[in-house]
C-alpha cells in the first residue's frame, strides 16, 4: 500500500510526499526482510529511479543504483531482468547527467546481456537500442545511431506491431535523427 500512495502522489505531483513514502518504505521492508531481500531490493531500484526522475539528486540516485545492483548481482546474478533493468536505468542517469562515455558503456553492458539472455529480438533488445541511438545521435555518430534506431523499430514492429507506442517511439526517434543531420 506504501508504494502504491508513493507512486500516486508521484504521478499527481506531490513528489516530496512521493519521496517520503518510498524512503519509508524501503527502511521497514529492510528491517522487516532485511537489505538483499528480492522484494527489498526493488523497493531500493524503486527510491533510486524516483529520485533519478525528480533531478536535482543524482549523487544519491547513483550510489543507490551501484549499491542495489551490486546486492542484485549477488543475489538474482549478472544477467537477471531485475538486475539488467538497474543497470540500464543508471545508464539513463548517466546519460541525463552528460555522462555518455559511462551511458554507452552500460548500455552496451546491458544490451550485449539482453541479447544473450532473451535473444536479438526481444523487445528488451528494442528498449535498449532505443535508449542508446538518440545519444549515438547527439554524439555525432549519426549512421551509428541510424542502425541502431532502424533495428530497435524493427524488433519493435515485428514484436509489437506497427502502431505500438515503443515502435512510434523507435520511429520518432529516427525521424529526429535525419532532421538533425
Amino acid at each position: 500500500a506504501t508504494a502504491a500512495l508513493g507512486s500516486l502522489y508521484h504521478r499527481t505531483g506531490r513528489v516530496e510526499q512521493s519521496l517520503g513514502m518510498y524512503r519509508e518504505l524501503e527502511a521497514d521492508m529492510s528491517q522487516a526482510l532485511g537489505p538483499k531481500h528480492p522484494d527489498t531490493l526493488i523497493a531500493r531500484s524503486n527510491l533510486a529511479n524516483l529520485l533519478r526522475r525528480m533531478g536535482g539528486h543524482d549523487e544519491e540516485a547513483e550510489a543507490r543504483f551501484l549499491a542495489v545492483i551490486a546486492d542484485k548481482r549477488d543475489v538474482l546474478g549478472e544477467t537477471h531482468p531485475s538486475t539488467l533493468s538497474s543497470l540500464s536505468t543508471l545508464g539513463l542517469l548517466y546519460k541525463n547527467q552528460g555522462r555518455v562515455e559511462e551511458a554507452e558503456s552500460v548500455l552496451r553492458q546491458v544490451l550485449e546481456d539482453r541479447r544473450r539472455v532473451l535473444g536479438s529480438r526481444h523487445p528488451e533488445v528494442a528498449n535498449v537500442l532505443n535508449t542508446l541511438g538518440p545519444m549515438l545521435g547527439r554524439s555525432g555518430r549519426f549512421d551509428e545511431a541510424d542502425a541502431v534506431l532502424r533495428e530497435a523499430m524493427d524488433i519493435s514492429e515485428e514484436a509489437n506491431g506497427p502502431g505500438h507506442p515503443y515502435t512510434l517511439n523507435a520511429m520518432g526517434n529516427l525521424a529526429n535523427l535525419e532532421q538533425a543531420r
